[in-house]
């Protein structure tokens, strides 16, 4: 069951890229909330189909899993009271993985290389986002930067702890897949921001859902 719901996540992550295609030509429709939705329910079962309660933390991931599904629902709508409600579930997925790495004692050295560098990078996304923002937005989205390079900080000291690579190229991806919805929600909102950041956010969900089963320690 587990490699047919894997199987299941990709077609619609596949079909919600060409929705989302079919949007910015001018033809909308409700499949891409549809597709979307589906897609990321699909990661939240996989993570059970490969025994997730088994892994090292593993209740605090699907507890990150199941916000990001919550958040991905709100955010199918465009209204601005969504979108925040979308962020906040984010933020939480966020700092719900931040406890899965904490955790698992990251390594302090690997930590303290890492942790410089990635504010270096949020500040230099905060830098050239934030004032695309809207005023009531600038905070929530700052404090979203903060948790999200905490978030890739922790998952690097933790898996030069306990060799859990995976986990730390999940983080990465995710960052990396969040810069582009900024992208298209403040700064200009183009098919190839969906064509990028989808893959590499559904990528990380299921590396984070499944990552254990296929690298167990």
């Amino acid at each position: 069951m587990l490699k047919i719901t894997l199987l299941l996540c990709t077609f619609f992550v596949a079909l919600q890229i060409y929705f989302e295609y079919r949007h910015h030509r001018g033809k909308p429709g409700p499949y891409v909330g549809i597709t979307k939705t589906i897609a990321s329910a699909a990661f939240v079962i996989a993570a059970i189909f490969s025994d997730i309660f088994l892994a090292s933390n593993g209740t605090t991931i699907l507890i990150g899993l199941l916000l990001c599904l919550v958040g991905d629902v709100f955010l199918i709508s465009q209204k601005k009271l969504f979108f925040m409600m979308g962020l906040v579930s984010f933020l939480f997925a966020h700092i719900a993985y931040c406890v899965a790495f904490i955790a698992q004692t990251p390594y302090l050295v690997a930590l303290l290389i890492a942790a410089p560098a990635l504010f270096a990078i949020g500040f230099t996304i905060g830098k050239w986002l934030l004032p695309k923002v809207g005023d009531n937005m600038k905070k929530p989205v700052a404090a979203y930067i903060i948790t999200i390079c905490c978030m890739v900080a922790l998952s690097i000291g933790a898996a030069f702890a306990n060799h859990q690579w995976q986990l730390m190229v999940a983080a990465i991806l995710f960052m990396i897949s969040d810069i582009f919805v900024a992208k298209d929600r403040f700064i200009e909102s183009t098919f190839l921001n969906r064509l990028f950041g989808l893959p590499l956010y559904y990528g990380a969900q299921l590396l984070f859902a499944t990552g254990h089963y296929w690298f167990p320690r």
